[in-house]
């Protein structure tokens, strides 16, 4: 059933789509795509988002492709999501990776697939808080299985440097515990974004790592359990 509304919501879209009309292109959760449009008002920039998923759904970066001719570079390490958005997402460069560490790049990585809440093995501190984690995404997708894959490991400054980009407007980072460690793959002096969007469910630890170079621009979400943090570079 979920993939005949699936199909029938996808062709609902491109037909709007082809009449010019957003209204159904806006997947991001908590309406992000659209505070972030307001913000990121201008044509032809350039985006990474980590965390793709299948390239549309509760993406951050679709609306801004689709409609405001933006580029970039989409990081997704699930095989077959990675699949789904390379053929969705025809202006961007897909990357099926996990992002890591500088000194980790090429390391193999094990992720623990859960859908939109797929994570890296380890970076929420424990098995127990892995194992609820995976509780909430099975609510979220009760049609969902749970597996580990294992993939590449890299650095976002590399992926930048092979896809030919230098300065990036924009960076959404969705990756479920592991945003420490992907910011420490960016090299700052080239790479530095001019927006960065975090999911974090530690903000003081996030402003305090973004601080000497980024402003806290807004908190586009708050929940309980994680905001949504927008960073403006000084």
């Amino acid at each position: 059933m979920n993939t005949l509304v699936n199909t029938w919501r996808s062709l609902r879209r491109r037909a709007f789509e082809a009449l010019g009309s957003s209204k159904y292109s806006r997947p991001a959760l908590h309406e992000l795509d659209q505070k972030l449009a307001a913000i990121l008002n201008w044509k032809g920039g350039v985006f990474v988002e980590a965390g793709a998923n299948d390239g549309f759904t509760q993406s951050n970066t679709y609306y801004l492709e689709r409609f405001q001719g933006w580029t970039g570079i989409l990081v997704e390490p699930i095989p077959s999501l990675a699949k789904k958005c390379s053929r969705l997402r025809r202006n961007a460069k897909v990357f099926n990776c996990a992002l890591v560490p500088s000194e980790r790049e090429g390391d193999e990585v094990e992720i623990i697939y859960g859908n939109l809440m797929s994570t890296i093995t380890g970076s929420l501190g424990s098995q127990e808080a892995e194992k609820q984690h995976l509780a909430r995404a099975k609510e979220f997708d009760p049609e969902s299985g749970s597996y580990r894959v294992k993939v590449k490991g890299r650095a976002l400054s590399n992926l930048l440097d092979e896809a030919g980009i230098g300065a990036v407007d924009f960076l959404s980072l969705d990756v479920e515990g592991f945003e420490l460690q992907v910011l420490d793959g960016v090299d700052w002096s080239r790479h530095a974004p001019k927006f960065i969007l975090v999911e974090s469910r530690d903000s003081a630890v996030m402003i305090n790592r973004l601080s000497q170079q980024y402003t806290l621009h807004d908190r586009l979400v708050v929940l309980p359990h994680r905001e949504d943090l927008l960073f403006r570079r000084k």
